[in-house]
C-alpha cells in the first residue's frame, strides 16, 4: 500500500477563497493524488483493465494501476506480473496520427500494424480483445475484421465516413458511418440491416438491447436494437462542439456542451441542467458514485469541478493545497497547478481509484474519498 500524501502550505488563491465563501468544498476533499507517471503526449483517455492501465500510444508498456510503475511487454520479469493480472494477452491500439496495431502484451510482439487509421473519433482508446477477431476501420471507408492470430483481414466492408468505435453484441457488430447504423454479422461481415440515424458524434453506449448515442445536428437518441424503434430523442441540445462523451449512471445519462445536462434514460426528459459548467470538451467527463467531474469557464480557462449527480449543483471546486509529497518525493505537478489542467479521464474506476491523463502525457491516479 502506498504511503498517504503529505500536504504542506497554507495560502489559498482568490478563487479558492471564493469557493469557500460559497460553502463549496475544494476538490482535494474528494480526490487525493496517489501518484503521477510520465506517459506519451496526446494520449487518449486511459483504459483501466485487470489492474493495468493502457494508453493509446502505449504499445510497448502498461502501467501497474496501484503504483504507476511501467511494465514493459518485452521484459521477462514484467511479463510475469502482466500475466498474473490478466488472461487477455492481446490488445488493439488505434491512433489517428500513428495508425493502428494489435499487440501481444505477454511478449511485445506486433501481430498487426498499419500506418493508416480512420479519423473519427480523433481521440481513441485501446481495446481489450477477448475473441479471435478485432473489428475496426482500416481507413475512413473500409471496415474490417482482422485476425489476432496472424493479423490477416478476414472480411472487409466498404462504408463512408466510418466512426471507428463499433459495438459488439452477441453475434452482431454495430458500426456507424456518415448516415447509417449498420448491423453486420461478426464472422462474415454480411450486412443484416442498416438504419438511417445520422452521423455519430460520441462513443455510443449499449445496455441490453438499448443504444444511446449523440447524433450530430440532431441530438441525443435512444434506440432499441431489437425492435428497431427510436424510443426517444432529446433535441434541445447545444451542438456547438463536435466531440462529446456520454456518461451512463444508473437511471441517468450525462452529457455536457455549454451546459451539463442529465437526462432520464427511460423517457429522455430533462432531469436537471447546470448552466454554470460546460467547457465543451466533454470527452473530459468522468463520474464517481456521487459526482460528475467536468469543467467550468473561469478567467478564460477550464477549471475542474465536481457536480452532484442528483441535483447538478457544484459540490467541489478547484484544489486548495500548494505542495504535495509521496514520502520524500515531491510530485512534479502540485495540486495547485492541477486546478486548470484539462484531464482526459478513464471511465473505469478500480476499487476507489480514478485515472486521468493531461495533454503533456502525465498520467494521474486519484483516490476517491466519498
Amino acid at each position: 500500500m502506498l504511503k498517504k500524501l503529505i500536504f504542506i502550505g497554507l495560502s489559498l488563491s482568490a478563487t479558492q477563497l471564493v469557493a469557500q465563501e460559497n460553502d463549496v468544498e475544494t476538490l482535494d476533499k474528494l480526490l487525493e493524488l496517489r501518484w503521477v507517471s510520465q506517459g506519451l503526449r496526446y494520449s487518449s483517455n486511459p483504459l483501466v483493465h485487470h489492474e493495468l492501465i493502457h494508453e493509446t500510444f502505449g504499445t510497448k508498456y502498461a502501467l501497474d494501476a496501484e503504483t504507476g510503475k511501467k511494465l514493459y511487454f518485452v521484459n521477462s520479469e514484467h511479463q510475469k506480473v502482466i500475466k498474473g493480472y490478466t488472461k487477455d494477452s492481446v490488445l488493439y491500439f488505434s491512433m489517428r496520427r500513428g495508425g493502428s496495431a494489435i499487440v501481444n502484451i505477454y511478449n511485445g510482439q506486433l501481430i498487426y500494424q498499419s500506418k493508416i487509421a480512420a479519423s473519427r473519433p480523433w481521440i481513441k482508446r485501446p481495446r481489450t480483445v477477448s475473441d479471435t477477431l478485432v473489428y475496426h476501420a482500416l481507413n475512413d471507408s473500409v471496415f474490417s475484421a482482422t485476425s489476432v492470430i496472424d493479423g490477416k483481414s478476414i472480411w472487409v466492408k466498404e462504408m463512408k465516413g466510418i466512426y471507428d468505435v463499433p459495438v459488439e453484441k452477441d453475434q452482431i457488430i454495430y458500426v456507424f458511418d456518415d448516415e447509417f447504423l449498420f448491423e453486420l454479422n461478426k464472422r462474415t461481415g454480411e450486412e443484416l440491416d442498416k438504419i438511417k440515424l445520422g452521423r455519430l458524434g460520441a462513443d455510443p453506449i449499449v445496455e441490453d438491447e438499448i443504444l444511446y448515442a449523440y447524433i450530430i445536428d440532431k441530438g441525443i437518441v435512444c434506440y432499441n436494437l431489437i425492435t428497431k424503434d427510436l424510443k426517444w430523442e432529446y433535441v434541445d441540445f447545444d451542438s456547438f462542439y463536435k466531440d462529446y462523451q456520454l456518461v451512463n449512471k444508473s437511471e441517468k445519462l450525462f452529457i455536457v456542451s455549454r451546459s451539463l445536462i442529465a437526462l432520464l434514460k427511460e423517457s429522455g426528459s430533462l432531469g436537471w441542467k447546470n448552466d454554470k459548467v460546460g467547457a465543451g470538451e466533454s470527452f473530459h467527463l468522468a463520474s464517481t458514485s456521487k459526482y460528475i467531474l467536468t469543467y467550468k469557464i473561469y478567467d478564460d480557462q477550464s477549471k475542474l469541478v465536481a457536480c452532484d449527480i442528483e441535483t447538478g449543483k457544484i459540490a467541489f471546486d478547484g484544489f486548495s493545497r500548494i505542495e504535495d509529497k509521496v514520502g520524500d518525493k515531491i510530485i512534479t505537478r502540485p495540486l495547485e497547478d492541477l486546478e486548470y489542467v484539462s484531464f482526459r479521464f478513464g471511465q473505469e474506476i478500480l476499487r476507489n481509484l480514478l485515472y486521468a491523463v493531461d495533454p503533456n502525457g502525465n498520467i494521474y491516479c486519484f483516490e476517491i474519498n466519498e
